[in-house]
């Protein structure tokens, strides 16, 4: 995640910089194709270590899936909301598109990460600002009651 921007506006536009580099580079795909043909074949041991070695360097896992823009029917019903759950051994935040709204879920051990409960209102807070920045005249009133849910809306 970007850091060091003060306004939230430049931070958004640095991580979509990174991120989208990221994207265009090789190395996403490299890395599919290894974890797909090659280590498959290598000994358990080798496996664990590589894993290992990628999570302890970092301390946060964070995912955005785009859904479908329209509400789809299941079963002859109309789903009304989806999450994305995905457990995982470091922290990990799971963020859903779906028919116009942003579902999200956070995992993470609360004895490792002690305050992985204020990540929801300080999400929500960020949303806030940049709709605020950006000039939005409508800002839904669940969004503010989130970002004050644990009165840190001022923070």
């Amino acid at each position: 995640l970007s850091i060091g921007h003060a306004k939230i506006i430049d931070r958004l536009m640095s991580i979509n910089a990174t991120t989208s580099f990221l994207k265009r580079s090789p190395r996403a795909f490299v890395m599919m194709w290894f974890q797909n043909k090659i280590a498959p074949y290598l000994p358990d041991g080798v496996r664990r270590q590589t894993a290992y070695k990628i999570f302890s360097r970092h301390n946060l896992v964070l995912t955005n899936v785009p859904g479908p823009d329209q509400s789809c029917w299941l079963a002859g019903r109309q789903v009304t909301g989806m999450q994305l759950f995905f457990p995982n051994v470091i922290p990990q935040v799971d963020l859903l598109t779906y028919a116009g709204m942003v579902h999200g879920n956070v995992v993470y051990q609360p004895s490792h990460w002690t305050h992985g409960n204020r990540i929801g209102p300080l999400y929500a807070k960020a949303l806030v600002g940049l709709g605020q920045e950006l000039g939005l005249a409508k800002i839904p009133a669940g969004l503010k009651e989130a970002a004050e849910k644990l009165g840190i809306a001022d923070e």
